[in-house]
Parts: structure tokens; C-alpha cells; sequence
């Protein structure tokens, strides 16, 4: 849908001059028992796009002049990095350093293991300073190299030290990156997109940690060591599992057999509905959502003067919004809960571009603010100006300096590892590393943290002196085999994660966690989790033994992302015959008996030995799982043929006691094409003694491959429950009288079969030839028929049949009018009194027969296209600008796809999910995967799926009526003229 660009234009006319730094301290709204300083702003300050602290409490920030121009031909940029320090006490900075100039493309720092760690697009670079004098100790050194200067906004970011000591960062969906050692072969190089890595600084490995999300531009850890991240577009806040596949915007995941891919934990979005495009400018519902869809920077927030609905909590900018939103994790089954919070912090600013949000010094939380009119997809120009740090903290807390561990000796660092100051803890591990490479580190620090993780009474100080332990180097074989019996789930899971995770395991840390969880299982689903994410590290042989007794807790099925990890790092050692039939001589979780067999179905081998498995040669359980799973791998496949065995297999499973295994064996049978099972599928579907469900069924079966007689689909049409179905099966035929029975049946059909009965008699010339016979000779009125619907003959390419339809329906060719006049004349139409004659029950049932198939609002509609419930409903110029223009801009995930098929027929939908075998596509009225050997042309038509001129195929009457629906609220929506 088109974006609000008169409204953003209009904002920005009223923004060419940004709030000075004093009036946007002054808008700034907060909760009771806050306060906030200035820290740092204009000319002292601009452009800040990533920011950091050290052990002194100083902030290092990143001026970024380069964007959004990034530098490629190797010339010195204008980046800087400066070090601001409030000498004072007065929470405002007083005293710079600038540390590094001249620099380009810089999007993230770290600090740490003597030096500055710079995301550099297209490097990652290390500025050494061993001697902690602010001065590099020589010229920057490209550790990594590789990442994707075309990618824009979604550049390298958010570096940051995990509690284990790996660099981890941030990279997004445009920035198709293949990262190495300078020098390194193509073959030796890690590729990715959108998702989260991390390096080891000391050994150089470069590692992937999860795939997905869109443009995750924040990362921090919670008390328990757990990374998060927060993201623009498809959701916010993300928990991000070493190993992961997670949802994306767009594209595949890497991982063929990733066959379904992790949810975010939000239960909520920040903004009020409708397409994310419409949220830019976070104002009305959006605001009260949370601001709109783009997010910056995060902070996990812990300090014990923080109140404790925000001690905790995940802090992000919200960067439309002008505001910090706030979510509360709740931690559920093996992952959490991200909730909605009163947002916190809000600047009455326009200019206010929140990226980064970071716990500092003394309870404090810094937030940068790049300060300008534009934002991520802003290409022109920046301000290059402007930019301001903020200091927020609970009033009371002191701003003059607390305890800073860089004054501190080693022995009085170690309590502060468990303060519960998250920015104490974090800077106490890093000065203990610091002062290691240094060589001033007593070596009895590494025995003293030995000694707290493995006998400290609280189980915070054992797991935060493990984490410490890490920092200094490898942890003791022989310590992380006595963690793995810890009474504490979180220091269990991060002795899976630093036992197992890196790599290969010593054999005694294996063996003590194949006996745990063969004995008892492992009971936290935590401490599971931990344990499945860490196997994919291992190699393949070692997996089997760790990870099968785990597939057993069948209390896991409803987990949303335990059966998912345990496939991703079972998979690659599933795919011989001995360790199929291993892992299925017990009950398993049935996801992963599902995907087990989509993933045997891609091979001949694994094809032969499911066909020998459900034919009761292997002895498994869980048949009916695996066929479930077998049948899914054929969706994208045209015809394909029996593998070795079916036979056999096939006479046992008609022999079976239950309708459903007997059922998917008559499915594949039907799918294979042998036996030939249509008779006994047709004869299930007409036998009234049957329940309807397994009538439906049976008749779903026969669908799947349909072959030999079509017509008597057409004795269905007159039942609610089977109609849908027999019209899928009709619409694989070429003969035109096919249609007959649909255009007769159109008047009697339910809402659902009407709506797909048209989309089949639009998708072949002839069958759209006699539904426009029948229009024309009033069998069918026009206006039964959707306008996508109606415009989708023009795809057929038939001028004699799109004449013939422009007479019997009216035009269904592009609206050309001037967009700008078009808007213009609906806004002087559409008054206050035009739109108070509107009647909200007509414009109920105009919504249903024109937008409902696609759209959801108040809890009725489809999914194809975004949700109305929330967006500016209120506003007449939002409807306008997404009616009368709605490609002006559209997402990928909603933009019109043609497919014209060798049977014949043209499928119009937007694309769900793409494979090496085939398509998954969907429309208004239904989807269809269809296999890549079965499709003649594809085109890309970069149009909203959402067709043009549906206001000018409503007289001025139905406009009003729709409106007043549209505009309506919940309560008064069934009211006449509400």
C-alpha cells in the first residue's frame, strides 16, 4: 500500500530547522522519579550512529559524515571517533578526545582486549592501544573484510563483547556480505544477509550465529547471558539462539532444510496496523501502538535504582516515534515473552532519530540521537550537523563518579561481577581481559574465578565468574564437567554453551552431558535449548548420542523454538538409515518425524527407506507423522514417481486400523499415481455414512492429483463444506464446459466458494469468455465481481476477451488519470457531510465483497494483505492515498507476481515461499504451490497486489457507505450512519 507521502512532506516543510538542543531536553516527557541531562550535543557532537563506554565511565562515540554516500574508492573519509568525558559530575560532557579522523563507512564500536574494534563497511577493524593513552598505537588493521558497501542502510552494526568474550554483530538484509581474513578464497568465506555473527578475536574465527530478521540495528545480553536484538518491519524484538533460522522480511534462508523458521517473541507490534509503510511519522493510532515499525539501538536495563517495571526491561528507539519503547521479557518455556510497556521516554522532537540506546555509568542509560529530518531510507543527503547524546537516570543516583573498575585492583573487581549493575558487571570482565593482554592481570585471579564458579553459595556469582573465566581463555575441561550437574539451570546452560559451543569438546565434558540427559532428560527446557543450540557446533558424529534422548520430552511439542533448534542440529546427522531408524524407535516430537521425512523424501535412498519404513520393514513409530511429512515434500513436485518399495509399502498401509494412516497412504497413492486409488477415494468422498470431515478428506486426497473425469466434482457444489474443494480440483482441467457448472452455482455458493470459484473462471480465456456470457445476459450481476478479479483478464492477453468484459463489467484496464487529480478530487468530494451520509452496514458488505478477502479488520477478513483494524483509520487521506495509488509503495512481500502455467492456466497472487522445486503462491481467494517445470513465464510486476480504481467502481453513494466502515469504530461499526 502507498505510503503517506503528502503527510510526510508536509511534516518535513514544518522541520527544516531542528529544536535547539535545549528545547528538545525540555519536550522530552518521562516517568516520575527520572531525570535527564544533555550529556552532549551540537558542535560538540554530530551525527552520532554508534556509541560505547569504557571502564573510566567516558563515552566513545562514532560521527558518522560518510552516510548516506558511502565511500568506495578507498579516499580518507570524515569519521571520527571521539571521547566524551564529564569531568564534572554535572551529567554533561565538558571534555573531548578525539581518538581516530579521517576515517569512512564507521557504523559500530567495541572496546576491548587493547584496542577499538570499528564496524568500517566493508571491514571490521581493530585501532590498537595497548597502553590505554587515547592515542592509536598505529594505523587501523583489517581483521575481517567483506561485508556489502551496496547494502545501504543495513550495514555492519552493533558490536558488542558477549558475556563469553566473542565480538558479536549485527548485519542486515541488503548487505549480501561474504566475510573472511583479508586475502581469504571465495571458498573459505562465510556468507550472509540479515542476521547476527560474532568473532574471536584472539583465534580470528569468523562465525555465523543466527540467519533472519530484516535490519536488526541493536544487540544486548540479559542478567542470564541471553541475546536480543531489535529490528525494523516485520517484528521488533527478537531472541536470538546461537544456531537459529529466524523469520525474514524477504529470501530464503540459507539452510535448505530450515522448513520452518523461528518467530520473534513480541506479542505486539508499535504500530497501529496496516501496512508498516503507513507508520512513518508514528503519529495517531501508531503512536498509541508504540511510534511506528523502525527500531535502534538497545539496552537491556539493570541496576538496582531502576524501578522494577523497567529494572529489566528492553529499551529501544523507536525511530519514527520519537520515542524509547519499552518491553518486559518474561521468560516462557525455553525462550520468553516480549510485552508491551508504557513507552517511557518521549521527545516532543521532530528531528529525533534515536540509534542507539546503551546502559552506562552510575544507573545511567545513554541515548544517541542522530538528529535529523530523514531517516534509514533517506539517500539524498543527512544534516551533517546536528546530534545530541542524552543522559537519562532514576533521580537520586548520583551523576559524580561511582565506582569506575578502571581504579580498582583485581582483587576488588571481582564482587562487582555480580552487582546487578549490568554496565558494572560488563566493564568489569572487560578490564580483567584488559589487563591480561596487558600482562598486569595477578594469575591468581583465573583460580580465584575457578574456585567462585564451582563453589560461590549464590548462582549468579558462579555463572557470572564463569563468564569472566571465559574472558581470560578457555575454560577447564574439568570445571565444565562439574557444571553440568550445577543445581543452577542458567550455569548448566552456559556450561553446555562454553563446553560444547565452541567447536569440538574435550571427551569428558560430552560424556558428563550424554549421561545427564540420558539419565534424566535434562528437565529445564532452558538448559535443552542450550544444549540443542551448542550440538550444531559439534561434529556430526557426536550429535546422535547428546541430542536423541532430548526428542523424547514430548512436553516440548508446543515449545516455539526447542523442536526447531533440535532439527537444525540433528539434520546433518540424520541421513543414513541407521540413525533414522535410532532416532524413531522411540516416541519423538512429531515436528521433527515431519521434517525427518521431507528431508529423506530428497534423496532416492531416504525416498526407498520411508517407503520401507511405513511398510513396517523398519520397526518405527509414529507412521502417520512420517507420512504427513512425505506428502509435504511432494507439494512442489508435478508427477513424481514411486520410489523403490511403494508397493510393499502401500499394501500394508491399506491394511491399517485408523481412517488417518489409511488416508495418507491413499494420498501418496494418489500423489504417486500408484496404485491407482481414485475409485476408492471417490467412493470414501460419496459415502454419506462417513463423517463430512473424512468425506472432505477423501475428496482433498483425490484432488491432490487429479486424473481421468473431472465433471463429477461438480455433484459437490452444492455442499458448503466439500464445494471449495471440488472447485480446486475443476480448476486443474483444460475443458471449457468445466465452467458451466461454476457459473451456474455462483448465486448458490457460500461467501468462501464464490470468491474462489470466480478466481478459477478468471484464470483460462475461455472460462472467463463464458463468464462474461453469462454477465452479459444478467445471469451474473457485475458487481458480485471484485474488481482484482475483474482486471485480472487483462493477464490473459486476450485484447477480443478484454473488450468483451469491458463492455459486460466496465473498465478493466489500469486507471491513468493523474494520481495527484485523482486525490485531489476525492479529498474535495469526501467532506465531513458527504462522509456523515455514509451508511457503515452497506459499507460493511461493500468491504466484505471488495477488500475482505485480503484484508482483516475488526477481526474479519484475510491475511494476504496488512491488517486495517489498526492504521489512521481515522484520517479521510490515509484511505485516499492507499485506494488511489496503492503501488506508489509496496513491499516485497506484497508485490504482484504473474504466473502463466503450460496447463493453461494464469495465477496472480504474491509469492509465499520459493524452493529449488517449486512455488508457493497465494491470492485473495486461495494458493497453490506449483512446480518450477510446470510454469511458462514468470513476471515480476513490482505492483501492489492491491489493484487501482476500486473508488472509481463504486458510484458516490457505496463510497460514502465504505468509508463510514472503514472510518468506524468496533462498537458503532453495524450502527447506520455511524
Amino acid at each position: 500500500m502507498a505510503v503517506s507521502h503528502l503527510f510526510l512532506t508536509l511534516l518535513l516543510l514544518g522541520q527544516d530547522q531542528p529544536h535547539s538542543p535545549q528545547q528538545a531536553l525540555a519536550g522530552l516527557k518521562m516517568p516520575e522519579g527520572f531525570s535527564t541531562t544533555l550529556f552532549a550535543s551540537e558542535p560538540m557532537v554530530s551525527q552520532p550512529i554508534a556509541m560505547t563506554t569504557d571502564a573510566k565511565g567516558r563515552v566513545w562515540v562514532i560521527e558518522n559524515h560518510s552516510y548516506p554516500h558511502w565511500i568506495t574508492d578507498g579516499k580518507p573519509g570524515k569519521d571520527k571517533v571521539s571521547i566524551l568525558e564529564d569531568t564534572d559530575g554535572d551529567g554533561q560532557a565538558d571534555k573531548k578526545i578525539v581518538f581516530l579522523e579521517n576515517a569512512t563507512n564507521l557504523s559500530g564500536i567495541a572496546l576491548g582486549q587493547g584496542g577499538v574494534w570499528l564496524a568500517a563497511t566493508p571491514n571490521l577493524l581493530f585501532v590498537p592501544d595497548a597502553n590505554g593513552d587515547d592515542k592509536p598505537d598505529g594505523p587501523p588493521k583489517a581483521k575481517l573484510d567483506g561485508f556489502d558497501l551496496k547494502a545501504k542502510h543495513n550495514v555492519v552494526n552493533s558490536l558488542r563483547f558477549a558475556p563469553d568474550g566473542w565480538l558479536w554483530g549485527c548485519n542486515g538484509i541488503l548487505g549480501n556480505a561474504s566475510v573472511g581474513s583479508p586475502g581469504s578464497p571465495e571458498n573459505k568465506r562465510v556468507k550472509m544477509n540479515c542476521g547476527v555473527w560474532r568473532y574471536h578475536t584472539v583465534s580470528g574465527r569468523f562465525e555465523l550465529v543466527a540467519n533472519g530478521s530484516t535490519n536488526p540495528w541493536g544487540l544486548d545480553f540479559d542478567e542470564r547471558g541471553e541475546a536480543f536484538i531489535t529490528n525494523c518491519v516485520i517484528a521488533h524484538i527478537w531472541h536470538v539462539i546461537p544456531g537459529g533460522s529466524y523469520e525474514r522480511m524477504f529470501g530464503n534462508d540459507p539452510n535448505p532444510a530450515a522448513y520452518q523458521l523461528m518467530p520473534t517473541i513480541a506479542d505486539h507490534l508499535h504500530w497501529g496496523g496496516g501496512h508498516w509503510t503507513s507508520s512513518r511519522g508514528g503519529t495517531g493510532v501508531h503512536s498509541v501502538a508504540g511510534g511506528g515499525h523502525a527500531h535502534a539501538g538497545l539496552a537491556i536495563v539493570r541496576h538496582p535504582d531502576w524501578p522494577a517495571n523497567l529494572n529489566g526491561s528492553a529499551l529501544m528507539a523507536n525511530i519514527h516515534g520519537m520515542r524509547l519503547n519499552a518491553d518486559k521479557l518474561t521468560p516462557t518455556q525455553s525462550t520468553y515473552t516480549a510485552s508491551h510497556l508504557p513507552d517511557p521516554f518521549q521527545w516532543n522532537d521532530p528531528w529525533f532519530r534515536g540509534l542507539v540506546v546503551t546502559q552506562g555509568p552510575d544507573g545511567s542509560v545513554l541515548v544517541a540521537d542522530w538528529s535529523d529530518t530523514g531517516e534509514c531510507h533517506n539517500y539524498d543527503k543527512a544534516d551533517g550537523i546536528t546530534g545530541r547524546i542524552y543522559r537519562i537516570a532514576p533521580r537520586g543516583v548520583r551523576s559524580a563518579k561511582g565506582v569506575r573498575p578502571a581504579d580498582l585492583n583485581d582483587k576488588d573487581l571481582l564482587p562487582l561481577l555480580s552487582s546487578g549493575d549490568a554496565w558494572l558487571e560488563e566493564q568489569t570482565r572487560l578490564t580483567l581481559r584488559d589487563r591480561l593482554d596487558a600482562n598486569f592481570l595477578n594469575p591468581a585471579v583465573k583460580e580465584k574465578l575457578a574456585e567462585m564458579a564451582q563453589k560461590a553459595d549464590k548462582p549468579r556469582a558462579r555463572l557470572t565468574a564463569l563468564w569472566a573465566l571465559a574472558n581470560l581463555g578457555q575454560v577447564p575441561p574439568g570445571l565444565l564437567a562439574n557444571l553440568v550437574n550445577d543445581p543452577d539451570e542458567t550455569v548448566r546452560a552456559w556450561a553446555a554453551r562454553l563446553g560444547m559451543g565452541e567447536g569440538r569438546a574435550d571427551s569428558s565434558v560430552l560424556k558428563a552431558w550424554i549421561t545427564r540427559v540420558q539419565l534424566s532428560g535434562e528437565p529445564s527446557p532452558r538448559v535443552r535449548l542450550a544444549i540443542a543450540s551448542s550440538a550444531g557446533r559439534l561434529p556430526e558424529s557426536e550429535r546422535l548420542d547428546l541430542l536423541l534422548p532430548l526428542t523424547r520430552n514430548l512436553a516440548d511439542t508446543t515449545d516455539p523454538v526447542l523442536p526447531l533448534m533440535l532439527w537444525y542440529s540433528l539434520e546433518p546427522a540424520l541421513n543414513t538409515p541407521v540413525a533414522r531408524a535410532q532416532l524413531l524407535s522411540q516416541p519423538t516430537l512429531p515436528q521433527i518425524v515431519r521434517w525427518l521425512a521431507r528431508r529423506a523424501a530428497e534423496t532416492m535412498e531416504g525416498e526407498a527407506w520411508l517407503a520401507r519404513a511405513v511398510g513396517g520393514e523398519v520397526q518405527v513409530r509414529q507412521t502417520e507423522e512420517l507420512l504427513k511429512g512425505w506428502l509435504e515434500s511432494k507439494a512442489t513436485q508435478a508427477q513424481p514417481k514411486a520410489p523403490q518399495g511403494w508397493d510393499k509399502a502401500y499394501a500394508a498401509l491399506e491394511k491399517a486400523k485408523d481412517f488417518d494412516t489409511k488416508l495418507q497412504g491413499l494420498r501418496l497413492a494418489q500423489v504417486f499415481g500408484t496404485p491407482d486409488v481414485s475409485p476408492t477415494l471417490r467412493a470414501l468422498a460419496e459415502d454419506e455414512k462417513l463423517p463430512l470431515p473424512n468425506r472432505r478428506q477423501a475428496l482433498e486426497a483425490w484432488v491432490v492429483r487429479p486424473r481421468g473425469d473431472l465433471f463429477f466434482l461438480g455433484n459437490y457444489l452444492n455442499s458448503p463444506e466439500m464445494a471449495t474443494v471440488a472447485i480446486k480440483g475443476l480448476a486443474s482441467g483444460k475443458d471449457s464446459n468445466l465452467a458451466d457448472p461454476l457459473v451456474a452455482n455462483l448465486s448458490t455458493f457460500r461467501e468462501d466458494g464464490r470468491q474462489a470459484a470466480l478466481a478459477v473462471l478468471v484464470s483460462r480465456p475461455a472460462w472467463a469468455a463464458k463468464l462474461a456470457e453469462a454477465i452479459e445476459q444478467g445471469k451474473v450481476s457485475p458487481k458480485s465481481i471484485p474488481s482484482h478479479l475483474a482486471r485480472q483478464v487483462t493477464n490473459l492477453k486476450d485484447p477480443v476477451l478484454t473488450s468483451r468484459w469491458e463492455k459486460a463489467w466496465g473498465s478493466i484496464q489500469p486507471v491513468k488519470a493523474d494520481k495527484k487529480l485523482l486525490l485531489a478530487k476525492w479529498k474535495e468530494n469526501l467532506t465531513p457531510e458527504s462522509l456523515g451520509k455514509g451508511d457503515a452496514i452497506k459499507g460493511k458488505s461493500l468491504f466484505a465483497r471488495s477488500c475482505s478477502a485480503c484484508h482483516q479488520l475488526f477481526g474479519e477478513g484475510g491475511n494476504l494483505g496488512p491488517n486495517l483494524t489498526g492504521g489512521q483509520r481515522a484520517e479521510v487521506q490515509y484511505w485516499l492515498e492507499n485506494l488511489v495509488d496503492p503501488s506508489a509503495v509496496v513491499g516485497k512481500e506484497h508485490q504482484r507476481t504473474i504466473l502463466e502455467l503450460k496447463d493453461g492456466r494464469v495465477l496472480v497472487g504474491v509469492i509465499r515461499q520459493e524452493n529449488l522445486q517449486g512455488i508457493q503462491i497465494a491470492w485473495a481467494e486461495g494458493e497453490a504451490t506449483v512446480p518450477l517445470d510446470a510454469i511458462e513465464t514468470r513476471t515480476a510486476t513490482g505492483q501492489s497486489i492491491m489493484p487501482d480504481g476500486l473508488l472509481e467502481s463504486l458510484n458516490p453513494a457505496e463510497v460514502q457507505d465504505l468509508f463510514a466502515y472503514l472510518m468506524s469504530r468496533l462498537e458503532s461499526a453495524a450502527k447506520p450512519g455511524k
